[in-house]
C-alpha cells in the first residue's frame, strides 16, 4: 500500500453499526420499562385511601405483658404505633430469657462474661375471628462481662436483656409492618 492509498473508512458499515447499537439499546430500554412496569413495589409508607399515611402497626393491639422482658419490648413497639380505634389484630408473645457463660477466668475459674438470649415466639390474631394470621419466633443476643460486684453483674445482665429485647423488638416491628403492607 502506498501513501497515497490510505484507507477511508467504510461509512456504510460504521453507520450500520450505530444503528444496531442503537436499536439493542432501545430493545433494552423497552425491557426494563416492561419489568418495571410488571413490579407490584409500592413504598411502605404510601398514603392510604384517604390520602393520609398509614402505619401499618397501628392496626394492631398488644397483650398486656407477663414479665418486665415483655414490657420493654410492648413498649418498643406501642412507640412505633398511634393506635386504631378499633384494632383489627391482636399481638400475642411468648418471651423466654436465658444466661449463658461466654467467658471464664483462668485463674479464679469465675464467669468473667456472660450472653442473654431474648427469644420471642409470637402470633398475630385477627381481632374479629381470633385465628392465627402470622406466627414467628424471633431472637437476639447480647453480651455482657461481669465483675466481682452482685449489684454490678445484676445490672449489667439488667441492660444485657434490655438490649436484647429491644433488638427482637425491632425485628418484630419490621416483619409485622412488612406482612401487613403486603396484605393491603
Amino acid at each position: 500500500m502506498s501513501s497515497s492509498e490510505t484507507r477511508r473508512p467504510n461509512h456504510a458499515l460504521l453507520r450500520r453499526d450505530v444503528q444496531r447499537r442503537n436499536v439493542l439499546r432501545l430493545i433494552g430500554l423497552g425491557t426494563v420499562a416492561a419489568l418495571a412496569g410488571a413490579c407490584q413495589v409500592r413504598p411502605l409508607y404510601a398514603p392510604g385511601p384517604a390520602g393520609t399515611v398509614r402505619e401499618p402497626l397501628d392496626e394492631i393491639a398488644i397483650e398486656a405483658p407477663a414479665s418486665r422482658i415483655e414490657q420493654v419490648i410492648t413498649n418498643e413497639l406501642t412507640r412505633a404505633m398511634s393506635g386504631a380505634a378499633v384494632p383489627a389484630y391482636r399481638l400475642t408473645m411468648t418471651v423466654r430469657s436465658t444466661t449463658s457463660t461466654v467467658g471464664v477466668a483462668a485463674i479464679t475459674a469465675n464467669a468473667t462474661a456472660r450472653s442473654v438470649t431474648v427469644s420471642t415466639s409470637f402470633q398475630l390474631l385477627d381481632a374479629a375471628t381470633n385465628a392465627p394470621v402470622f406466627t414467628g419466633t424471633s431472637s437476639a443476643i447480647a453480651a455482657f462481662e461481669t465483675g466481682l460486684q452482685r449489684f454490678t453483674n445484676e445490672r449489667a445482665e439488667r441492660d444485657a436483656e434490655d438490649r436484647a429485647a429491644r433488638q427482637v423488638a425491632q425485628e418484630l416491628r419490621a416483619r409485622l409492618t412488612a406482612f401487613l403492607a403486603s396484605r393491603t
